[in-house]
């Protein structure tokens, strides 16, 4: 049984890669990008250090976001101060 409200999620437009927002009631905001590719395991291994290693991309992630969260802030939760600013990355990689 599950008590939580599923996050409302909201299609972002990046070039070549599926892009989604996920707005959860708490007033936690995740940013999911995906890529399809192809690779051996050197090369994602290789690919995945780059990916991990390059602050550009939290950074894009920001730019897509700061308008939507502008235009929703009057209406966004108080944030929990000890949690406010915070940010944590995920990455998978999918078979």
């Amino acid at each position: 049984m599950r008590f939580e409200r599923p996050p409302l999620i909201e299609p972002l437009v990046v070039a070549n890669f599926e892009a989604r927002a996920k707005y959860y009631h708490y007033g936690v905001v995740s940013v999911e990008i995906d890529q399809q590719f192809s690779l051996d395991w050197p090369a994602l291994v290789e690919r995945s250090a780059a990916v991990l290693g390059d602050p550009s991309i939290e950074q894009r992630a920001m730019e897509l976001l700061r308008p939507r969260l502008e235009k929703s802030e009057s209406r966004a939760p108080e944030p929990i101060p000890e949690l406010a600013g915070r940010r944590l990355r995920d990455y998978h990689a999918r078979t």
